[in-house]
């Protein structure tokens, strides 16, 4: 049977209840003359981005974007996004490079460092790259690309720029007069040959196949791809990522005038990625492998290219067996390239990597640093003399920097030289193929196992490292969270202090950075004159599991009453929370000015915490995670400060799923909130983008009734990266993505769905089940929707096209007809990251709904 908790009313507790404050009763304030966090300063946070150093190390450029009331009024508030420059060294205050109304980011310094290139809205409404002078003088736009443009890079020489644009399907098959190699899954349908007849409802075949294909009012999307769901909208009709490049003028070019561009890659498929060759006219790349004869939504793989200035086009150069590889960095000297590497084999589960690939000499030619790391590190950066890499990796609840010293001393890259021709010439032979991690190149020496590195954390445990840049000497410039502050930039020198070889990817005291120093107040300002609560670090131990929390005191007092205990959940699964998170900085301490206590933890499945915990959810998304989340909350509940008979709970998105199923198990909470979550297996397949975690994760599909896996996750041929947090659908992030179809769980299971479900107390061992079918409806919390009567508050938006909104309006109704206490909240022209990146104000209803909901019931 479920785990029950009943609340028995005694003469014991009466005392209590009569002065308990009334739902709503304004907490009492601190009396030092600080206030606490409002809901309205979610306006005021300034979040920062986007860091990039000068060449000459002197400044730094980096975004703020901010909350901002449109001039008209009548749009309500909105988001702006503006470059600012400061002082490397903090002598002067940021100044303010760009204004107005369009917002502009995506900084990238000439090598000269007179000039900056950004990306803004053009005349055109599209995106594209303007230059402004550094030595005074308005910016101008450089680029005029048709379907827009970003991610500009200058070359090592600075006569190119290379900037991204993404073409739609057909617009690509105009300006090539090509066709794909691959067959567009459409049924029944040859390709098209020969002349397109006239249009004519009333005509031939041919013509009323010419006549549903044009465009007009009434004319439906029609889908033939398998990935057909963006995050708001449908995407009936691909588009690519492609890379151009672009000379760079003097000056300003002259009205009318229009710098050539060249774009650089060629084919149906996209492009990641852009490092430019040191003094060459070549870029490396990287996209799905040259040949590959399935339609691209099937195709994960992923090789590195390299591609010439002079014309479309791109030579194979890299590729590993097993392994999706992106993010090249080219090394200073030219003689490495470094990228991010996935497993594709446990694609569900599998950690980022960061490999190193040297051009020419030595038999050792490619391997992967990070093997033994045991976190999911990805996007390398080098140091300027091309010694170090750094990257950052969530571990243990923290958003550390970590640099990398992949090369012993006889290793040791001559970054003042250039590369020899032999170096340049390597990308043109064969495409250079690994099948392990310390492939021999064509010469008859053994290959000699790859040197682990030292891998050095070099920011501590309660800091989030968002975004980075490394400048002359291994200085750093980083966006940092602390639970005192959600953004602010920051310097330090490169230390030599914590982590070494063999370390434990993130122990020791603390930072190995040495002279750190705040460069910014954007947001330290205003939060003067706030109080703030700070996380407390636990442990507990959850069947065999040790798992991370951390609890927050309220910052008022609900006059003299211990605090009712809020227990936040996090998403994903894969993501992982901590001191610091920045998604969350807001909501936790308003919150806590609300007089709540707050607790949030780590379940297993969250990322940070080594693969076998990440993959300790397979199959298993409810059981385990809910005893996990449950031991966090029990032990905040036995502190003297909170009040166990007055919990809550709340979760988006996976944690909106484990928010219902926890509420079905248990009768603990007086409330919760599921916040735009799944809530049907079965039918998350078919609608939403992040429909792959059903593969991945239950080892199969809902037509399986017999359980055939082979492999942890099943089909996984068709799979993408993402979770349900931060990410679109081919894309891997931080935190990750999610799906469901609009079909009723099956009605007949390998073993019988309607008894209780299990034990939320129940051992460590994974369950078994018969099948992925048995699986997906054994997990869902729509089977056992009769047992939730916890007063339950559903949130979804109108656009949510990662987890569908269908899949709440199941729950809402289900609920409803069975005559449970439950309110459903439905935001229009919003998306899955509503309560993240969300118009202004119904981030700030989302917030106040919640509260209110939960105030209703304590």
């Amino acid at each position: 049977m479920p785990l029950r908790r009943t609340l028995l009313l005694s003469a014991l507790l009466l005392p209590f209840l009569l002065v308990a404050p009334a739902a709503g009763q304004a907490p009492q304030q601190p009396a030092d003359g600080r206030t606490p966090i409002r809901a309205t300063d979610l306006f005021k946070i300034r979040q920062l981005e986007d860091v990039a150093v000068a060449p000459g190390g002197r400044s730094v450029v980096y975004t703020v974007k901010r909350v901002i009331q449109r001039p008209d009024s009548a749009g309500g508030p909105t988001y702006r996004t503006h470059l600012y420059r400061v002082d490397a060294r903090g002598r002067s205050a940021p100044q303010q490079l760009t204004f107005g109304e369009k917002s502009a980011h995506s900084p990238a310094w000439h090598p000269s460092g007179d000039r900056l290139a950004f990306v803004r809205s053009g005349d055109s409404g599209t995106p594209q790259v303007f230059i402004l002078p550094m030595t005074g003088g308005e910016a101008y736009q450089l680029t005029h690309a048709e379907h827009g443009a970003g991610a500009p890079a200058f070359s090592r020489s600075g006569e190119h720029l290379l900037y991204a644009s993404r073409l739609p399907h057909e617009a690509l098959r105009t300006a090539t007069g090509e066709r794909p190699g691959w067959a567009a899954e459409r049924p029944g349908r040859p390709r098209d040959v020969g002349e397109r007849a006239t249009p004519d409802p009333d005509g031939s075949l041919a013509e009323v196949r010419a006549y549903l294909a044009e465009e007009r009012a009434a004319r439906p999307g029609v889908i033939n791809r398998l990935d057909f769901q963006d995050e708001r909208s449908l995407a009936p009709e691909r588009t690519y990522r492609h890379l151009f490049v672009a000379r760079v003028p003097e000056a300003a070019p002259a009205p009318g005038e229009q710098p050539e561009a060249v774009r650089i890659t060629s084919g149906f498929r996209s492009f990641g990625g852009g490092s430019w060759m040191p003094e060459s006219n070549e870029v490396v790349v990287s996209g799905a492998p040259t040949g590959a004869g399935a339609h691209p939504d099937r195709v994960r793989d992923r090789d590195l290219f390299v591609a010439a200035t002079d014309g479309p086009g791109q030579r194979p150069f890299l590729s590993m067996d097993g392994y999706a590889l992106s993010s090249p960095r080219v090394a200073p000297g030219g003689e490495h390239v470094a990228f991010g590497a996935r497993r594709l084999a446990d694609a569900g589960y599998a950690q980022g990597e960061i490999g190193l690939h040297r051009f020419a000499g030595g038999p050792t030619k490619t391997r992967l640093l990070t093997r033994s790391f045991d976190r999911s590190a990805g996007a390398p950066q080098w140091s300027p003399g091309g010694w170090h890499l750094y990257a950052t990796a969530p571990s243990e609840g923290a958003f550390p920097l970590y640099r990398l010293s992949p090369f012993a001393r006889a290793e040791r890259p001559d970054s003042l030289r250039a590369p020899t021709d032999s170096a340049r010439a390597a990308p043109d032979s064969a495409l250079a193929r690994t099948d392990s991690l310390a492939a021999p190149d064509t010469s008859s020496a053994p290959p000699t196992p790859p040197r682990t590195p030292a891998i050095e954390r070099l920011t501590g445990p309660r800091r989030g490292v968002r975004t980075f840049d490394v400048g002359r000497g291994g200085s750093l410039f980083y966006v940092v969270t602390r639970p005192q502050n959600p953004f602010e930039l920051y310097t330090s020198s490169g230390g030599g202090r914590g982590g070494g070889r063999g370390a434990r990817p993130d122990t020791g005291s603390g930072s190995g950075l040495a002279r750190t120093r705040r460069l910014t107040a954007h947001n330290a300002d205003w939060l003067a004159g706030r109080v703030l609560s700070t996380p407390q670090p636990f442990t507990v131990q959850s069947d065999s599991l040790e798992i991370d929390g951390w609890t927050m005191r309220p910052t008022t007092d609900r006059h003299g009453t211990p605090a009712p205990l809020l227990v936040q959940v996090h998403g994903g699964p894969m993501a992982m929370w901590g001191p610091g998170e920045a998604t969350m900085w807001h909501e936790f301490q308003y919150f806590a000015a609300r007089g709540y206590a707050l607790v949030y933890s780590n379940p297993r499945g969250s990322g940070g915490y080594g693969q076998a915990f990440k993959r300790a959810n397979y199959r298993d998304w409810a059981r385990g995670p809910t005893r996990d989340v449950l031991a966090a909350a029990d032990y905040a509940a036995a502190l003297d400060w909170t009040d166990p008979e007055r919990q809550i709970l709340t979760g988006g998105s996976y944690a909106g799923y484990l928010t219902a199923w926890i509420v079905s198990q248990t009768d603990r909470f007086r409330a919760a909130a599921a916040q735009r979550g799944v809530y049907d297996l079965a039918t998350f397949l078919g609608e939403g983008n992040a429909w792959r975690l059903v593969p991945y994760h239950f080892g199969g599909f809902p037509w399986e009734s017999a359980d055939e896996e082979e492999t942890p996750n099943g089909n996984a041929p068709v799979i993408a990266e993402g979770g349900l947090e931060g990410s679109g659908p081919a894309e891997a992030a931080s935190g990750t993505g999610l799906a469901a179809p609009d079909t009723t769980a099956p009605d007949t299971l390998a073993s019988d769905t309607t008894a209780a479900p299990p034990d939320a107390t129940a051992s460590s061992t994974p369950p078994r089940f018969a099948s992925p079918r048995e699986a997906l409806i054994r997990n869902s919390p729509i089977t056992y929707v009769d047992q939730i009567r916890t007063p339950l508050l559903i949130m979804h938006a109108d656009e949510d096209l990662r987890t569908g909104v269908s899949q709440s309006e199941m729950l809402y109704k289900s609920l409803k007809i069975l005559e449970r206490p439950v309110e459903y909240a439905r935001y229009p022209e919003a998306g899955h990251d509503l309560s993240r990146t969300g118009a202004p104000a119904q981030r700030l209803d989302r917030i106040l709904r919640i509260w209110e909901f939960f105030e209703r019931y304590l």
